[in-house]
């Protein structure tokens, strides 16, 4: 099978590869929508199943020092059923949900090593919150029970699952107020920005980054691990929906993120990101790519179903719907920008 990778290392690939003669283990995909090639794929061996032994893992050469650490502490402890360790104090189970393509799945991160905190228990189908129930009830009985679930923001691909966890094992669910005021599910606890969750090793900040949806929140560890949500993916892009996402707000919470500089990004949709620093800034100059085509097409063209095909010509038409609401949010940022004027449903150049 050809292995088709970009510059963060991320293909398609469903299913089970075998990996090139440098490394001649068989590696298991854990329901991910894409997986690392060669170079990486040690670096994320404890993803899935992998026939290889802690020592032969620790000799290879592009084992990175997180990875290794997470060898170090999986080594003769297994995790339960559909829980995969990425690190000390980070685990996912990946669960099915009514997600946007090329997702098809949301990961709902387990965090903490004594006491867990869960970031997005999102499926609404009973099959899948068993399945997750179950997986952290075998947590528990090893000594990590559940505190707290952790809600990134309003999303039905992010909350769907909530309420029933939180019922079923008797733990509150915490959101910033712009979450609470959207959600269906109950939520018993307000985060604010910079509030911290836990304590010691297991303890989280909340960093405010709206503009994906109001009173988005990532959560971060000390050790430079941060659950992203919807800020960026591990494939593809977001969509900022003019309807409650902010273009403007987006970018810069891009840049607040960047500004915390993080070791690991750990997106709601796709493996986890390794070069957190390098995909920040390439999701930044996508926007302002995008952001100039719209400027260019603006020349030729004021109203939305004229400007997509301009401003989105290098993508696929059957996308042209939902590029038609990245556009709106697009010339919503470039009025507030003072660059177009808007007259009903007509934009110009200023």
């Amino acid at each position: 099978m050809p292995l088709v990778r970009d510059a963060y290392g991320f293909l398609t690939l469903p299913g089970t590869f075998s990996a090139p003669a440098d490394l001649p283990h068989r590696v298991e995909a854990p329901s991910f929508d894409v997986w690392p090639t060669s170079a990486e794929v040690v670096e994320r061996t404890l993803l899935g199943d992998v026939e290889l032994s802690a020592e032969d893992a620790r000799a290879h050469p592009g084992i990175a020092p997180l990875a290794r650490a997470a060898l170090d502490a999986w080594a003769g402890t297994p995790e339960p059923a559909g829980v995969h360790r990425i690190a000390p104090g980070v685990r996912v189970v990946p669960v099915r949900t009514p997600t946007l393509p090329p997702a098809t799945q949301t990961n709902t991160w387990v965090l903490g090593e004594h006491e867990l905190s869960i970031v997005d228990p999102a499926s609404p189908w009973p099959d899948e919150q068993a399945r997750l129930l179950a997986a952290l009830r075998a947590l528990a009985r090893a000594g990590r029970p559940v505190v707290r679930i952790l809600l990134t923001h309003h999303h039905l691909d992010h909350v769907s699952g909530a309420e029933v966890l939180a019922s079923a094992l008797g733990v509150p669910v915490l959101a910033h107020p712009e979450t609470r005021a959207r959600v269906a599910v109950r939520v018993d606890e307000e985060l604010a920005p910079d509030a911290v969750v836990g304590q010691g090793i297991d303890a989280l900040r909340c960093v405010l980054t709206p503009g994906h949806a109001p009173g988005h929140l990532c959560f971060a560890r000390e050790n430079g691990v941060l659950a992203a949500g919807d800020m960026v993916a591990g494939v593809g892009t977001i969509l900022v929906d003019p309807d409650e996402g902010d273009m403007l707000e987006y970018l810069a919470s891009l840049e607040r993120l960047r500004a915390l500089a993080p070791a690991l990004l750990l997106p709601a949709h796709g493996p986890p990101i390794l070069r957190a620093e390098a995909k920040l800034a390439e999701y930044r100059a996508h926007r302002l790519m995008r952001e100039a085509r719209v400027v260019t097409a603006l020349a030729q063209a004021r109203t939305l179903d004229a400007l997509v095909p301009l401003a989105y010509a290098d993508t696929p038409a059957a996308v042209w719907p939902l590029a038609a609401r990245s556009l709106r949010a697009h010339l919503d940022k470039l009025v507030k920008d003072g660059r177009v004027r808007r007259v009903g449903d007509e934009w110009t150049l200023v």
